[in-house]
């Protein structure tokens, strides 16, 4: 398959995320099963694909004034095409133009007729007169949502989070991400993996407050080597680690990760936390819980039991666990350098109804909370409403817990050295004190807030401004 094969993958590819709702990692996955695809097909059309879905409100407002009769916004199809097709002439400059061009048109011709193949040509020798640098000129002068290419409501959201940074933040969210890595401590370590990858001609770097944790260049996917296929290591973004390294106990005792997903905290928890501890990795989706114990036995990680079952009826007397993570649902904003399609299906409404959840679910895993024990509430999205409007009503509806500043988190046993912790620390008037909020500039990671809360060593007496808990 050659370059104009990969154009036709790409296509598929925004198709199926389109119209099944799904992730473009697994139409990926589709795609390489279906075709039998060459590495040389299925790189560049996973590129073009992800850029163009982070680009799609960029190139949809550069393409609209070149559409005497309006773009066909009803053609779906047809407007992944020709975003596709703007995005490899003015970010990929992969092949010369006209080669570009010329493909897009007959791809056009294959599979939506001569007539519309006109239309597409005459759009895109437009865009070609014009120019690269004249269209990229447009695209500078352009509103920051347009030009940054996110919804009103998320470019909304990240001014009021982030104030002055907001541009600079919402660009980097529109990078390409690294590939975050956390070595299995328990077949072999850092310095092992990373000349191993190095051998295959990868270039591993250290996280350098994640003392299992590497990062690989974005176009350096190392799913495919013997070491992944030996279990040496799994996938799992920086900000990620992070959370894993907030919620591991000083001492052995008993963890509840109360939202687990696929386990990869649970994973990291269960190989960073002190021998005797023990985990418990529940989710409500049987079938993820099912991949979890299948991977738990080929990783050969015997301290974490999974359990499916809803954190609302969790069958655990109160106070069975010394810490509780809550990595709860949220709008997952803040993967969207790994995740653009996220961009497009969340709405306010989404925003609204998460934070509902989010409210229960917290409530729900503080009474899971032994005296004295931790609670990690945390989301990888930036929304006001989903990190600091769940955490300052949980705080008001729950006096015996109190929120841990991060200076304090290194004597609680957090291996994150303090300097990494007060950088994540925010400042920033939408922030509450004590709370990490983690932008993707800081570390070159998702985007995410997190809160930890220790609860009361002793019953509280009637609430009275005055009393000091006793933690």
């Amino acid at each position: 398959m050659g370059a104009g094969d990969s154009r036709s993958v790409a296509l598929s590819l925004l198709d199926a995320v389109r119209r099944q709702d799904v992730l473009l990692t697994a139409a990926l996955r589709h795609e390489l099963f279906r075709r039998d695809l060459d590495p040389r097909t299925s790189a560049p059309a996973n590129r073009a694909a992800l850029g163009t879905l982070r680009n799609r409100r960029l190139l949809d407002a550069l393409l609209a004034p070149l559409a005497e009769r309006g773009l066909p916004k009803k053609d779906e199809r047809l407007m992944d095409l020709l975003r596709l097709a703007l995005h490899e002439y003015l970010f990929m400059d992969s092949v010369p133009d006209y080669a570009t061009l010329s493909s897009y048109v007959t791809l056009a011709r294959k599979t939506k007729g001569p007539r519309v193949a006109g239309f597409v040509n005459a759009l895109l020798r437009k865009a070609a007169a014009l120019g690269r640098d004249v269209l990229l000129a447009r695209a500078e002068a352009l509103p920051l949502a347009d030009r940054l290419s996110f919804p009103d409501h998320v470019a909304d959201a990240a001014e009021q989070v982030f104030g002055p940074e907001a541009p600079d933040q919402l660009a980097w969210m529109n990078r390409p991400a690294p590939i975050g890595l956390t070595v299995h401590t328990g077949r072999t370590d850092r310095n092992a993996l990373s000349a191993a990858l190095r051998q295959v001609g990868l270039h591993p770097a250290a996280v350098d407050f994640a003392p299992a944790g590497l990062v690989l260049p974005p176009d350096e996917p190392p799913y495919q080597t013997l070491q992944f296929a030996q279990g040496l290591f799994w996938p799992q973004d920086p900000a990620s680690q992070m959370v894993t390294l907030l919620a591991r106990p000083k001492t052995s005792g008993r963890i509840l990760d109360a939202c687990a997903g696929n386990g990869t905290k649970s994973l990291g928890l269960a190989l960073a936390s002190p021998p005797g501890t023990e985990i418990v990795a529940l989710d409500l989706s049987e079938p993820r819980i099912k991949l979890l114990t299948q991977r738990l036995e080929e990783l050969e990680i015997s301290n974490v039991t999974p359990v499916a079952c809803d954190l609302l009826a969790a069958p655990y007397p109160p106070g069975s666990f010394d810490t509780v993570l809550v990595d709860a649902p949220c709008t997952g904003l803040g993967t969207v350098r790994r995740h653009p399609e996220l961009k497009w299906r969340r709405t306010p409404a989404d925003v609204a109804s998460n934070s509902e959840i989010q409210a229960r679910l917290i409530a729900a895993a503080s009474d899971l909370v032994a005296p004295g024990g931790t609670l990690v509430y945390t989301v990888c999205t930036f929304t006001p409403q989903e990190t600091t409007g769940v955490t300052a009503g949980f705080l008001a509806a729950h006096p015996d817990f109190r929120l841990v500043q991060a200076s304090e988190l290194p004597a609680r046993g957090v291996g994150i050295p303090e300097t990494v912790l007060l950088s994540a620390a925010p400042s920033l008037p939408s922030q509450q004190p004590g709370s990490l909020f983690l932008p993707p500039s800081r570390f070159d990671s998702d985007c995410f807030f997190a809160a930890v809360f220790v609860k009361a060593r002793a019953a509280l007496p009637a609430p009275h401004h005055d009393v000091a808990l006793d933690v």
